[in-house]
């Protein structure tokens, strides 16, 4: 794990686990990825599994562009321009509380949003049952070891070629790509030098 650091307050930390790496920014949000990596997300496809801290749901241009809702998980098409994306956008100093996965090839229907305590076995996250961790508050870095195992294992199980999630202390930003992963770490951390 390392950390970019600016005037003594932790800005980016980064490491990796299995074949992901991973960055979380204490200082920017989603609007920031968005802005500077739009090539994170267009040509690509999402499943958008929170917006603003609520469940995911469809602009009239996503349902033009051909997105759809399944089981409160919202479905894109390919992403031709980052204009007909939708997130919180309460300002630049604010946390969207959205949750997006991105794939590649549209992507095989995930499941369904876990409601209940996902630390019953019961209501465990499971293939076919997402656990939304954003809502959490939580960080891959800073935050108890049975909700970062369990957000692994989901990842495992869902295979995302990327996840993007807007937490109320960190933006997080995870790939396998490692040249994507690099290109997004070095923007995100230039646009607060």
């Amino acid at each position: 794990m390392s950390t970019e650091k600016q005037h003594g307050e932790q800005i980016i930390t980064t490491g990796s686990h299995d074949n992901y790496f991973w960055l979380s920014s204490s200082e920017q949000f989603i609007g920031a990825l968005v802005r500077l990596c739009a090539d994170a997300i267009v040509g690509r496809y999402l499943a958008v599994t929170s917006i603003d801290s609520g469940r995911a749901w469809l602009t009239d241009r996503q349902r033009s562009a051909g997105w759809r809702l399944d089981s409160e998980i919202a479905y894109s098409s390919r992403i031709a321009d980052v204009e007909e994306l939708f997130y919180q956008r309460d300002g630049g100093e604010s946390p969207g509380y959205d949750e997006w996965y991105i794939f590649d090839e549209p992507p095989a229907r995930l499941g369904e949003i876990i409601r209940q305590n996902p630390f019953l076995e019961a209501h465990a996250p499971r293939p076919g049952r997402l656990m939304v961790f954003v809502n959490l508050g939580f960080n891959i870095h800073d935050f108890p070891s049975e909700v970062v195992e369990m957000f692994w294992r989901q990842l495992k199980w869902i295979r995302p070629a990327a996840y993007i999630a807007d937490g109320p202390e960190y933006l997080t930003f995870v790939c396998q790509d490692r040249q994507l992963f690099g290109s997004v770490c070095q923007r995100l951390t230039e646009a607060l030098r």
